[in-house]
């Protein structure tokens, strides 16, 4: 029986990883990069990103009567512009009470593109006499399909929920989600 050299161990297990590791070198190298950063309005527009997208949305909105929740299937055309405003105001579903859509933060590169925004803030509803609290977020994914001539496409998830500032109790809430184009 032969016995190997502790010594000559790990250049046997190198010996044999070596190909992988240059193919894995010469991806990385040679690849575009695939990181993500800040990205500014201006370089939205650079990119491609800026524009009108249109598709259909699909999702529920709920609203409560009573002791109960009235279900609501959303399934409708929708657009979203790029830039989005730094803060802008949404009404709540039962369309009494509006609330902030604020910003938070664009980051990106040349093939993809990721908008995160929050709902906050504080609103009376007549329907409901009671002064409502909203929360959620709304996040675009946008990818470019195609180099030549340029197609993009958007995933769009849009949640919120609209609760009774003293106790708590939830009143209203929509859960959306979406794929548009460009």
């Amino acid at each position: 029986m032969v016995r190997a050299n502790p010594t000559t161990i790990p250049f046997i297990m190198i010996r044999r990883l070596l190909p992988f590791l240059v193919i894995i070198t010469l991806v990385t190298v040679f690849s575009e990069s695939a990181h993500a950063w800040r990205l500014s309005n201006s370089e939205l527009r650079r990119f491609g990103f800026a524009g009108t997208y249109r598709g259909v949305v699909e999702g529920d909105v709920l609203t409560r009567d009573g002791d109960r929740f009235l279900n609501t299937v959303v399934s409708q055309s929708a657009r979203e512009v790029l830039p989005v405003p730094n803060r802008d105001i949404v009404t709540g579903p039962t369309r009494r009470n509006g609330f902030f859509l604020v910003l938070r933060d664009i980051n990106g590169n040349k093939r993809r593109l990721t908008v995160r925004m929050y709902y906050s803030g504080k609103s009376y509803n007549p329907i409901y006499k009671e002064e409502m609290a909203g929360s959620g977020f709304k996040t675009l994914r946008v990818t470019r399909i195609s180099a030549s001539r340029p197609r993009f496409e958007m995933l769009l998830t849009d949640e919120f929920s609209e609760r009774a500032v003293n106790g708590g109790a939830y009143y209203s809430t929509w859960d959306i989600t979406g794929r548009l184009y460009k």
